[in-house]
């Protein structure tokens, strides 16, 4: 099923309490301007709770202001990625206390292409994770926009947290609030399976 949003915005608000779960169409987003409209996140519950893998989501943003007080693992715009999300963005600013957070989503088991987070993404919990792009990729992260959000968490990563599968030709603008804590310019950790190709 193929769905095509205009420029009319949508708010998520407090009764958006899970998220669309195993999106399977093609979602495109023909909005105009991105910080007024496209879709505004300030709920406590992701855009999408899961896409599967024949699900297509293009150029879509997500906008807001979220104060999660939630404790699974959270990103504003899906939870687990099994299919492809190309050209999309994160303009929401979230801060957790007690969950790790990422911007696109928090686990990447397909292809997220040429996306970008704009916002703060940050935890304050002392052992919590934070991710510009996703908290863990096990897929393909392909292209990276310069323009980012400041990334803050225990151990953070500009593109994710946790890397055991694909970033490539990635190119982001190091940006972060706690020199005290441990960062990754573009992942925390790249696991043994992890590879980083043409990025910088």
């Amino acid at each position: 099923t193929y769905f095509n949003i205009s420029s009319s915005d949508i708010t998520l608000d407090g009764t958006w309490t899970e998220g669309i779960r195993g999106f399977k169409g093609h979602l495109t987003y023909k909005g105009g301007n991105v910080t007024l409209q496209s879709i505004a996140n300030n709920s406590q519950a992701p855009l999408f709770k899961s896409i599967s893998a024949e699900g297509i989501v293009e150029d879509l943003t997500v906008r807001g202001t979220i104060t999660y007080n939630g404790t699974a693992d959270f990103s504003p715009f899906c939870g687990v990625n099994n299919g492809t999300i190309d050209r999309c963005r994160n303009y929401c600013q979230v801060t957790a206390s007690l969950a790790s957070v990422g911007g696109i989503c928090v686990t990447n088991n397909g292809m997220i292409h040429n996306a970008a987070n704009t916002q703060a993404i940050k935890t304050t919990a002392n052992d919590k994770y934070a991710g510009g792009i996703c908290i863990t990729n096990n897929g393909t992260i392909d292209g990276y926009g310069t323009s980012i959000g400041k990334v803050t968490g225990a151990q953070a990563g500009t593109i994710c947290h946790r890397n055991n599968g694909i970033v490539t030709n990635c190119q982001i603008s190091l940006n972060r609030t706690d020199l005290t804590k441990p960062f990754g310019g573009l992942v925390y950790l790249n696991a043994s399976a992890g590879s980083i190709k043409n990025s910088e």
